[in-house]
């Protein structure tokens, strides 16, 4: 079979956070270290982040974009075996 480069390539789409990466691990510790508080892996028990630090939506939103700007963001590490699996 050849390939056509005009054909829509296909996309294979895998959950990050916690499936491939300890995303949860790297908040906490910009969380407290950022705004005092002592997170734990325990308290991330809601993807709506205003359960867990409070605030309002737009408070969670900007934080997790200093999240994303800050170099806790590049210390998420790989959950044990994830790299091996998408091999």
């Amino acid at each position: 079979m050849r390939h056509n480069p005009n054909a829509p390539r296909k996309v294979i789409a895998v959950d990050l956070d916690e499936v491939l990466a300890r995303t949860s691990l790297a908040v906490a510790d910009f969380h407290n270290d950022t705004y005092g508080t002592s997170l734990t892996m325990d308290d991330f028990i809601s993807y709506d982040y205003t359960k867990i630090w409070g605030g309002t939506r737009e408070e969670s939103i900007l934080k997790w974009r200093q999240f994303f700007d800050s170099p806790y963001f590049l210390k998420v590490e790989p959950v044990e075996g994830s790299l091996e699996t998408l091999k």
